[in-house]
């Protein structure tokens, strides 16, 4: 099973990143999940932490990151999917 990352950017400063991984076999089934939480009523991303990811812990596996700029970002999304630094 290989590998797919879902990447969960706000537009908002001072927002961190999501970075859900889940497999090729599981993918359809975690982005729905992951789809049908944004659209709820529980769109806070404390809701994300607090709630969703832990009710699907061993479904869905989940980090976070946190950026100051652009280049932070592409830093720290490229490593955490691939294991490398750009």
């Amino acid at each position: 099973n290989n590998v797919i990352y879902l990447v969960w950017e706000s537009c908002l400063e001072k927002k961190a990143t999501y970075i859900f991984s889940t497999t090729t076999v599981e993918y359809t089934q975690t982005l729905i999940k992951i789809v049908k939480f944004i659209l709820s009523e529980q769109t806070t991303r404390m809701d994300l932490r607090q709630n969703f990811i832990p009710e699907n812990l061993n479904e869905i596996k989940s980090e976070l990151i946190y950026h100051n700029n652009f280049k932070d970002w592409k830093s720290k999304l490229t490593k955490k999917t691939t294991g490398n630094t750009v």
